[in-house]
Order: C-alpha cells, then structure tokens, then sequence
C-alpha cells in the first residue's frame, strides 16, 4: 500500500525540493501541497493523508499550533515536522510529532523516517479496513481481534468486576497502601487488589511502571518533561493535564516508554 503525503511548508521552492525526493520512491504518493497552517487543516480533511510533512515557522499559523489542531481530529495523520531550526526537537514531541528532518533535506533522512513510521501506517490501515468490513467479510474472529475485548480492561471495583475502556483510564497509583484507578474524567476508584498484582496483569498492555506508586497509561501520555536537577514528570492527556511523578530509580523505564512511543509513532 502506497503512502499518501501532505507536504506543508511556506516556501514553495522547499516544497519542490521535498516532493521531488518523495516521488522517488513508487511506494510513496504525494497527495497534496499547501502553505499554511489553515490551508493544511482543510487538505488533511479533504485529502485524508497518512502522514504530514510540516514545517515549523510559518505565517498564519505555525507548525506546532497546526499539529496541536489535527492532534484533536478523529483520525489524525502522522506529522513528521521539517525545519531549519534544530532547536525545536526538543520540544517537538509535546504536540505529537511522529519525527523530525532538519533542512537541508538529506534524501537517506527522509526515508529513513518514512520507512520506520511504515509499520504504523500499514498496521492502522489493516485496522480500518477489517473494523469497516469484518461483518461483510463474514470473518467474526477479525471483529474479535480488532474491536472491544482488548480495548476493555476488567477491574474489580467494590466486589464486582467492571469493564473499563483503556483510553478512558490515566494511572493506578497507591495510597496509604491502597491502589486507586484515575480516570479522565477526574474520577478516583479504589481497586480491589495490588499494585504488583495490577502490574503483572498489565504487563503485556499499554502500562507502565514509572514509580513504586504510579503505573500509567502510555497511550495518555502527553509528555515527559524536566521538574528540577535530576528530577522527571509525566504530564498526562487528559483535559486537567495531570502530573505524574517518576521517580529516579524508574529513569531507564522512562527510556522504556520512549521506545514503545517511538514504536506506535510517537517520540520523545
């Protein structure tokens, strides 16, 4: 399956430059071209692209403030940004960006990028297709496999047990030696069992452990930033943006999540 590219950027000569690098490869298709921010909006609606090259310092409405907006749509592109200005990395991530290409374009970059995002976009592709067609399809077992048994968590609350959607959990954390679930919606419930048992059971889901008391959701992490010398937090999606601690012990874990972001087309 081809790739299908929204290229965003200010000056028209960069644009050339980058769509005549991409158009080398026939497993790439350069669906569109626009730049601005605004324009961009409209063409990943209209164009649905599975990956936006952006660049950074735009008119209008720059590259972070555009990722930040499509960030917010239903099926959002991966946004890979393309700048001059190689101090924006750092920060790069804090909006979702897939990765990063400092100008002046080096082709062997450029699909370097593309070839690790590939997986991702192959994976969701499949994902969209046997969701829309799987009773078309006939095929009960892909319905099974892609839809609501793995995207459910079974937590015993109060005595019962209670299905949870993983998206709409934040963390476990413990307190006075008791665990508690965090949700999005600002929700705290108590948890009818132990961090280490909670942590084995999640051991093959998106949790991780970041702190004797926080095992956190990694597909809710919005970022990981500098809270003093030596000292981490996490900063979680949820509309309070809700900081996690991780505590220095942890620090190789946070490479962790760094590596499964990187691996579900996100870095840090």
């Amino acid at each position: 399956m081809k790739i299908r590219c929204l290229i965003v950027d200010d000056e028209k000569k960069s644009v050339n430059l980058l769509k005549l690098i991409l158009e080398e490869r026939c497993d790439i298709d350069v669906a569109g071209q626009c730049y601005d921010g605004y324009e961009a909006l409209e063409k990943v609606r209209e164009l649905q692209p599975d990956m936006v090259f952006l660049d950074i310092e735009m008119p209008y409405l720059g590259g972070m403030d555009t990722a930040e907006r499509l960030m917010l749509e239903s099926d959002p592109p991966l946004v890979v940004f393309v700048t001059a200005h190689e101090e924006y990395a750092l920060h790069s991530h804090r909006v979702g960006a897939s990765g990063y290409i400092v100008k002046p374009y080096q082709p062997d970059e450029i699909f370097s990028v593309v070839d690790r995002l590939r997986s991702n976009i192959d994976t969701k592709k499949e994902v969209k297709y046997y969701r829309k067609n799987a009773d078309k399809l006939g095929f009960k077992e892909i319905r099974e496999k892609y839809n609501a048994p793995n995207d459910y968590l079974p937590v015993k609350i109060k005595g019962i047990t209670k299905p949870f959607h993983v998206r709409d959990i934040l963390f476990f954390y413990t307190e006075h030696e008791k665990l508690f679930m965090k949700l999005e919606n600002g929700e705290s419930l108590r948890v009818m069992c132990g961090m280490k048992d909670m942590v084995e059971q999640l051991v093959d889901r998106s949790f991780v452990q970041v702190h004797k008391s926080y095992l956190v959701n990694y597909m809710r992490v919005r970022e990981i930033f500098s809270a003093g010398k030596q000292s981490y937090k996490i900063r979680m999606s949820d509309p309070g943006k809700t900081e996690v601690p991780i505590s220095r012990s942890y620090l190789k874990l946070a490479g962790g999540i760094r590596k499964l972001y990187e691996k579900f087309g996100f870095i840090l």
